[in-house]
């Protein structure tokens, strides 16, 4: 088999007339999380996002033939259970073994992941995730991620220790008190590189307060800078 590649599809929102909604993982920080996913797997991850517009009307068939087989020449694929594919989701993951089999395409299903946190053994997906994160409960989301969260915010620094957040180019938890730890850079790219110090963060609607972590302020003085924030417990 090839590279290994996962397939994202960009502008549903859009298409399908929902509410815009901010990502769990911000787009820049994307790549720090398939190095992750690499270095469990031995060999590199690449993403090939699509757009949903130009595969929102196929059928299942016309999706494996033009997209998964012809375009993207998959010599495999893998998805979950409850996978749904083709115009007003007409083919499952059945439909994927059966037709990805005609066109040279082995299909493998994987059984959903639980969380065995929960009562009713929820599994493991990015509503669940959002959910916690609501609930300011990033000790859960790092056991389901088998990572931390990462926030990515854009800040100015108002006094002290101080911070007026100007952009959130992901969701962050709830307002609260979080030990964490803090990188910093001019930019979203650098700053997906640095792994941070550690410090504390209270989060308070569009302000965030930094214990701990001084040089922040030495590094950023009062320009607008980007925070790479992991949460890992709340206090």
């Amino acid at each position: 088999l090839g590279m290994p590649w996962l397939i994202t599809f960009h502008g549903m929102a859009e298409v399908l007339g929902w509410p815009e909604r901010l990502p769990v993982v911000a787009n820049s920080d994307r790549e720090r999380v398939l190095r992750m996913w690499a270095e469990d797997v031995g060999v590199p991850v690449r993403e090939r996002s699509l757009p949903f517009s130009a595969v929102r009307a196929l059928s299942p068939e016309a999706f494996v033939r033009d997209i998964l087989a012809d375009k993207l020449g998959a010599s495999a694929a893998v998805c979950g259970a409850n996978y749904r594919f083709g115009h007003r989701a007409a083919g499952d993951a059945d439909t994927l073994v059966t037709l990805g089999t005609e066109r040279g395409v082995d299909v493998a299903v994987e059984d959903l992941v639980e969380d065995d946190a929960a009562v009713d053994a929820d599994v493991v997906s990015s509503s669940r995730v959002r959910s916690c994160l609501d609930e300011g409960d990033v000790e859960l989301v790092h056991k389901l991620l088998a990572r931390p969260h990462r926030g990515v915010v854009h800040v100015q620094h108002v006094d002290n220790a101080r911070w007026r957040v100007c952009k959130r180019a992901n969701i962050l938890p709830a307002d609260g008190a979080y030990r964490v730890r803090v990188a910093t850079a001019h930019d979203e790219e650098q700053v997906a590189h640095h792994d941070g110090d550690s410090a504390v963060v209270r989060l308070s609607g569009d302000e965030l307060e930094v214990e701990g972590a001084a040089a922040l302020l030495e590094v950023c003085g009062d320009n607008c800078v980007v925070f790479a924030v992991d949460f890992l417990t709340r206090m």
